[in-house]
């Protein structure tokens, strides 16, 4: 035997003798419905979580961003240290040849 169950929005199963059924509105509905002020609260209780959750969002991207220019900054420096120090060796090696060929010439005449 199979049927439904009462209710506005409600249908159930009733097989073997088993009359369970589920339903919304109509006799037996499921509490009272809420008045406005804890609408209001819950609705309240949801935006202060959902604005919490955005700053907190904000705040962690702002950290992000703030530790990924450090980090490019401070690769920009190590690589003007490592140029600079290549322009300065190789300006060393420069002088270093240069006075070699004034020795060598003056030890020729």
């Amino acid at each position: 035997m199979y049927g439904y169950g009462a209710g506005a929005y409600g249908a159930g199963f009733g097989g073997a003798g088993l009359g369970l059924g589920a339903g919304y509105g109509g006799f037996g509905g499921y509490g009272a419905v809420p008045d406005e002020s804890s609408i209001n609260e819950a609705k309240n209780k949801y935006t202060a979580n959902i604005t919490e959750a955005a700053q907190n969002m904000t705040s962690e991207l702002n950290n992000r961003a703030a530790q990924r220019e450090q980090m490019i900054r401070d690769m920009a420096a190590r690589q003007i240290e490592m140029q600079t120090a290549q322009i300065n060796a190789r300006k060393e090696a420069e002088i270093a040849r240069i006075q070699q060929q004034a020795t060598a010439q003056q030890q020729a005449a």
